[in-house]
């Protein structure tokens, strides 16, 4: 059986050009958080903000308007299947564990296009 080969394709000019405007940043302004929180709430399945331990929130964004929303929190202390599949000891856990995250929430907000190049 032939293996399939993966399809590449470099971005069009205005592809390009979207992408150049393209910014991710931290998430830290009062008012930027409530902003977060209340659209996570609306429009993400979870209807939940809520996140445990440490956290980060970063928005994705294209000259300024909001795209894209995620979270990031601390690893879950016991993951039986995540432990098994490193294969760490319960002290290598231990010492290792605050280098790992969780992936706790991602939205592509509903109301985001595709952004047209200006």
């Amino acid at each position: 059986m032939a293996k399939l080969k993966a399809k590449f394709r470099r971005p069009a000019p205005a592809e390009q050009h979207v992408l150049e405007h393209l910014h991710t940043r931290l998430v830290s302004t009062p008012a930027d958080l409530r902003r977060f929180d209340a659209l996570l709430i609306e429009h993400h399945y979870l209807h939940s903000a809520a996140l445990v331990g440490e956290h980060l929130r970063y928005v994705a964004t294209h000259r300024g308007r909001w795209l894209a929303l995620a979270s990031f929190s601390a690893a879950a202390y016991h993951l039986r299947s995540r432990d098994q599949f490193i294969g760490w000891s319960p002290a290598q856990r231990r010492r290792r564990l605050p280098l790992l995250v969780n992936h706790s929430r991602f939205l592509i907000l509903p109301e985001c296009q595709y952004p047209k190049s200006q």
